[in-house]
């Protein structure tokens, strides 16, 4: 992995003003992990053009049986899938209705590519780049830990949002002829997208990671229950209004196969092991 050589206690490697960049143009800075070694996240949610690059070149088939955000809400199959959503998006767009599966695919491709460790970031590490790693412990899981952390948002602790703090359901999903009735917004709170945003569209965290609130839920690698029947997603979505949803610490979790129209991804780097060898 030449050229990946972090050493987040030194001078050499990516940090959150110098991404690393890799062939699809993905930035990736470190986060320090609690209970564990650092990885490199990517700063966006995997995006339109990043996974459409990997279904051209493998033709991988990711268009059936996605959940669609019909006007009964989400339940309706077939009828859209992530290259046509139901709602605007562009290459910059993250990319929605995928499985676990379809983003475990993705990386082994993109691993392939480039030679690279690329794969989803475990439950720890995610909580780690949400500023929340060292207040579980990763021994606990997913389950341990989930809904522990009452009041703490990726934007602080307050009800409702700031201006800016994320995409969720604001009050400018109210109304449109495909959102669903029965489905609430968040009073007092605009964040000017109806759907998804562009990645990048807010400010990051401290970490130089961009929607790790809102925009799309994230995949990761660990299983929610004992029967490894469900994995967990982090983060919550355009569509989320719920506060206790909305809190860094809550997990949700699904089948791995299911598409859902909130379901996203994003992508972490394994760092080359950094020698104290000069020669090595």
């Amino acid at each position: 992995m030449a050229g990946i050589n972090v050493r987040l206690a030194g001078a050499a490697g990516p940090d959150k003003d110098h991404p690393f960049e890799n062939s699809l143009g993905m930035r990736f800075v470190p986060v320090p992990v609690a209970e564990g070694k650092p990885v490199l996240f990517c700063v966006w949610k995997t995006r339109v053009k990043d996974f459409a690059a990997f279904a051209n070149d493998t033709h991988y088939d990711a268009t059936q049986k996605m959940y669609s955000f019909g006007t009964k809400g989400q339940g309706d199959r077939n009828v859209f899938n992530w290259k046509s959503p139901g709602f605007p998006q562009t290459d910059l767009h993250p990319v929605c209705g995928v499985s676990y599966v379809d983003a475990v695919a993705f990386c082994q491709w993109l691993s392939k590519k480039e030679s690279k460790h690329y794969r989803l970031p475990s439950d720890h590490e995610w909580s780690c780049a949400a500023g929340i790693g060292d207040k579980e412990r990763a021994s606990d899981g997913p389950r341990g830990n989930h809904r522990k952390l009452a009041g703490v948002y990726p934007w602080g602790a307050q009800w409702p949002p700031p201006k800016g703090a994320g995409n969720y359901a604001g009050e400018e999903c109210r109304g449109l002829p495909n959102f669903p009735k029965k489905y609430a917004v968040i009073d007092g709170y605009r964040d000017g997208f109806a759907f998804t945003s562009p990645v990048g569209s807010f400010d990051a965290n401290a970490l130089g990671l961009y929607d790790l609130g809102g925009n799309l839920w994230e995949w990761c690698d660990d299983w929610m229950d004992a029967d490894h029947r469900h994995r967990v997603l982090r983060g919550g979505s355009w569509s989320d209004v719920v506060p206790e949803c909305l809190l860094s610490s809550f997990r949700k979790h699904d089948l791995p196969d299911t598409r859902g129209i909130v379901y996203g991804f994003r992508v972490v780097l394994d760092p080359e092991p950094v020698s104290d060898d000069p020669k090595k």
